[in-house]
């Protein structure tokens, strides 16, 4: 039989941009190697396109067991240990976000189950290790260190796995996003445009309300709260979309955060959920569109 490889795909390579920095991040503080966290996420998930790994359940990482007490069943299929494949049906965690579903991911490899000691980068010369410590273990694949190995390899991810920022912030003058919540009531929705956008402000020692509503009432509230507002593109403001417009919501509209203006008349933007709950992603806008948005100055 002929040996089946994996193939580079768009979606795959857009979605690596769109997780990319936060496993990182989390990798880092876990002591895990980011390439492996992504790898996994890509094989557990299929990229972000299963139902699983969905609203509302979130689960990249195919995590069986309850989260919270929040658990959904689904068919599953198994190796027997020989290569022979089985199905069951299995209860899976429920995430309330990507965000608890990344974290739960390094500390079950991080943590105290001795299944998984070599999965640490302190105690590991390379993620080979880990990911052949994974196979029999986290997965019952008996071929799943070598489809992790290849996904790593043609999708350079261990380029996750070293010092420095990776995601693209356009060269603007800001800092790249912490992925610290200081809405910690959720005054906005969790993973949503809105609390991103009050984060990325605060994280820049800006000052945005809890109270302007959904991404398309920020305009209008900006201007009863006191907020420079305009439709001439800023950096550093927050940028609102009516509904329908560039990809909004159409009920809701859209709120993004400017990391940088062209001299074009281009916008660079940051948001959240524009791919995925809680994922949060760049993209550039056409001046033609940005001068249909408006701008939100922070005090």
């Amino acid at each position: 039989m002929e040996e089946q490889h994996i193939q580079v795909e768009k979606a795959t390579e857009d979605f690596i941009l769109n997780i990319g920095e936060q496993a990182k991040m989390i990798a880092k503080e876990h002591d895990l190697y980011a390439s492996v966290m992504i790898a996994q996420a890509i094989l557990e998930s299929d990229s972000g396109r299963s139902e699983l790994s969905q609203m509302p359940y979130f689960n990249l990482f195919g995590i069986k067991g309850a989260y919270e007490d929040q658990s959904v069943s689904f068919q599953t299929i198994e190796d027997n240990g020989t290569g022979q494949m089985y199905q069951i049906e299995a209860a899976f965690k429920q995430y309330p976000s990507y965000k608890e579903s990344f974290e739960d991911y390094a500390e079950l490899l991080s943590g105290e189950n001795p299944i998984f000691t070599d999965t640490l980068k302190s105690s590991t010369e390379s993620h080979h290790q880990v990911t052949l410590a994974l196979t029999g273990t986290y997965a019952t694949d008996s071929a799943y260190n070598q489809k992790l190995d290849e996904v790593i390899h043609i999708y350079d991810l261990t380029k996750y796995d070293q010092e420095g920022a990776l995601t693209p912030y356009f060269g603007g003058e800001f800092e790249p996003y912490n992925h610290v919540n200081y809405d910690s009531a959720n005054s906005y929705a969790a993973g949503n445009c809105t609390q991103y956008v009050y984060n990325r402000i605060t994280q820049l020692g800006g000052t945005i309300g809890l109270t302007m509503g959904n991404g398309m009432d920020w305009g209008s509230a900006g201007i009863v709260q006191g907020y420079e507002v305009s439709n001439i593109p800023k950096a550093g403001t927050a940028v609102s979309f009516q509904p329908g417009i560039a990809g909004a919501d159409g009920t809701y509209g859209h709120v993004a955060f400017v990391e940088n203006v062209g001299e074009d008349g281009v916008i660079e933007i940051s948001e959240m959920n524009a791919v995925g709950v809680g994922i949060v992603s760049t993209r550039t806008i056409d001046s033609e569109t940005a001068a249909q948005l408006v701008y939100i100055t922070p005090k």
